[in-house]
This record gives structure tokens, sequence and C-alpha cells, in this order.
């Protein structure tokens, strides 16, 4: 049980505090061998990430992903709010299989995971860590992703309606699992 939900050593490769937090949490939320669902999660337990959480349905027969949230921070960040889209809608080709492959892995090995990525924001490279954890309604078939990127750094503040920096580039992965 201490090994599945440590994820054969996950906790130790988060690097960052905030979604060591999270992980955590989701930990602390299991019932014996079984995954959380979504309800089992109160997101005033942490409201230090609401702004920066997805949420993705995972629909079966063929697998695929639909954003049911995206948080704010993230949307505007991104340029992007693909709210009730599907992952295949993801406007950059490279950053959208690379998602999609990780979605796939973890459905298919039920595990959380952690990536590490930089991109380019208003001329400076940024360093942020996605941490991905499995939701499940019956505590086996998974069907909902809560991911939760944290940058590492405070980002330069814009309104929430100016929409990203002209010069933001695609997350490009550093470090992955």
């Amino acid at each position: 049980m201490a090994e599945q939900q440590n994820s054969g050593g996950l906790r130790q490769r988060i690097r960052h505090p905030d979604l060591l937090r999270l992980y955590d949490y989701w930990v602390s939320r299991h019932h014996g061998e079984l995954l959380p669902s979504r309800q089992d999660l109160d997101p005033a337990d942490f409201k230090f990430a609401v702004g920066n959480v997805t949420l993705i349905d995972v629909l079966y027969e063929p697998v695929r992903f639909r954003f049911r949230l995206i948080g704010s921070l993230m949307a505007q960040r991104m340029g992007w709010d693909l709210t009730g889209k599907m992952v295949d809608e993801v406007p950059d080709a490279e950053y959208r299989e690379g998602l999609l492959a990780a979605y796939r892995k973890m459905v298919a090995d039920r595990q959380p995971s952690t990536t590490l990525y930089q991109r380019l924001i208003e001329g400076k490279t940024r360093r942020f860590e996605v941490l991905r954890l499995p939701l499940a309604s019956d505590g086996k078939t998974i069907d909902m992703l809560l991911l939760c990127p944290m940058y590492f750094e405070a980002l330069p503040a814009r309104s929430p309606l100016a929409g990203p920096p002209k010069d933001t580039s695609v997350p490009k992965v550093v470090q992955d699992d």
C-alpha cells in the first residue's frame, strides 16, 4: 500500500513544495488500496493550488481525454482555455502529443507522475513542474485526472484579460519520470 501511494519514490522526486503538499493530500484521501475520487477531494483543503488545477475527464472506448476545468491561472499562462474541449484540440501538435502520452501512461499504470518543464515568458526562461494525479469514482477505474503546474518563481503580474505575453513559448520537457 505505502509503495503504491508513494508510486515508486515519486514523493522524493517532487521538487516544488506546494506540489508535495498536494501529493500528500491526495495520498491522505486514499481508501486502502483504492484511488481517491473527485468527491474525496475538497478544494478548500488545497487553496494554495486551486488557480493552477486542471481536471481532465477520462473517456473510454476509445480512451480519450476532455478538459473538464482549466484553472484560471493556467488558462492565462497558456493563452487558451479549452474547458469542455478534447485534449486532441490543444493547438501545438508536439505539446498535445506529449500530454496525450502522459495521460495514457497514467491510465495504464494507475500511478501519479511529475514532469519538469521550461518555457520562455517575457524573454526569460521559466521552469515549472506539473503533478498529475489519477482519480477513480469506483476506486479502481480512472475516470479523471487532476493536474497542477507550479512555477518555481513568481511570474510577472498581468491582467487576466491581457492574455499571454507575445513571446511566450510552448512548454518543453526538461525531465520526466
